[in-house]
Formats: structure tokens, sequence, C-alpha cells
């Protein structure tokens, strides 16, 4: 019995924490209380105008934006994700920044691409997608082996997106090839926003 709670209540503080709407459902909640208990001491009607006025345009930003959830649990969320999962996550992520056609292909003979897509000018663009520790760098030759899967892919453009970091080498030689890199920081950010 409380293996299963425990499951069921570690998914809603998930969706509560991860999600835009899970967002404005607990900070809505947090600010009813804050208001319940104000108007309970004072004259309710400035406090419930006080509340439309003000924290209502604030819970929208904090549920659009998530800054009130650690950078940290972000980047929890994808780690506990299997890499099929995390394909899939990062394809999620793809579609707000404007990038269509987005198409999952990640598995035995993928050449190190895992997600292909076209951007807003019809480009075809692979994405490789590296679900790693944070202490756990990518290096120069997870770069080379994606640089071949963009060209057995034909892609024009590349993206390499981690939960860790890069390496020294690997960042000169993605910028060399134009390859954009998304570490674990910035994908935190892009969850942040993005993740419905």
């Amino acid at each position: 019995m409380n293996g299963w709670i425990g499951h069921h209540l570690s998914s809603r503080v998930t969706w509560l924490a991860t999600t835009p709407t899970g967002r404005l459902v607990a900070t809505s909640i947090l600010w009813a209380l804050v208001i319940t208990g104000l108007a309970r001491y004072d004259n309710g009607h400035l406090w419930a105008g006080f509340a439309l006025g003000l924290l209502l345009p604030i819970t929208m930003w904090i549920a659009d934006e998530g800054f009130w959830l650690p950078k940290r649990s972000r980047l929890d969320y994808f780690l506990a994700l299997t890499p099929t999962e995390f394909e899939h996550a990062v394809a999620d992520l793809l579609r707000p920044l404007g990038f269509t056609q987005i198409r999952v292909i990640g598995g035995v003979n993928d050449y190190g691409v895992d997600v292909l897509c076209r951007d807003t000018a019809g480009n075809l663009v692979a994405i490789q997608c590296k679900r790693y520790q944070p202490d756990n760098d990518l290096s120069s030759s997870a770069v080379q082996t994606f640089m071949g899967g963009m060209v057995a892919h034909e892609a024009t453009q590349g993206i390499i997106v981690t939960t860790s970091s890069f390496s020294g080498p690997a960042r000169e030689l993605a910028a060399s090839q134009d390859i954009r890199l998304i570490d674990g920081v910035e994908l935190s950010g892009l969850l942040g926003r993005s993740l419905a």
C-alpha cells in the first residue's frame, strides 16, 4: 500500500513541478491559502482585489517560467527517464522552438542521430540525445560520431543535447562544424519554459 501511495504521490509532484499547468495549480493553491489567511485577518474585499490585480499575473508568470523550481530538480526529471523516453522528451521540446516534422528515429542503426526534424527554413536537422550523469562530459569523439550521422542522414544542421556538459575539445569541434550544443543547464531552462 505504501509503495502505491508513494508512487502516485511522486507522479503528482512531478506533474506539479514539470508542467506549466501543474505549476499554475500549485501557485494558485499557494496564493489562495495566503489570501484566505489575510482575508480572515483584515478586510476580505481589499485583499481579494489585491490578489486579482497583482498576484494572479505573478502566478501566471511563475507557472509559465517555472522559476520556483530549482534547475537541479528539472535536470533530475530528465535523468529519471530511460534513454528512449529522453529522446521523446527532447522531441517534445522542439515544437515550441519552431521545429516541424519531428521524428524520433533512435535505435540500433541510427548512426548517432536520435531525432530528425525541420527548422523554420525547412532545413533537415539531426539531433543526438545523450542522457548522461552531470559529471560525465561528452568528448570530441561523440561529436565526431554525430558528424558521421549527419552525413548519413543528409542533415544540413546538427544539435547535440545532453543532461551533462561538453569537454573543451568537443565544444571546439562542434563550433568549427556549426553544431549547436545544449548542455544540462540549457536543457533545464528549456524544460522550465516549454514542457507542457
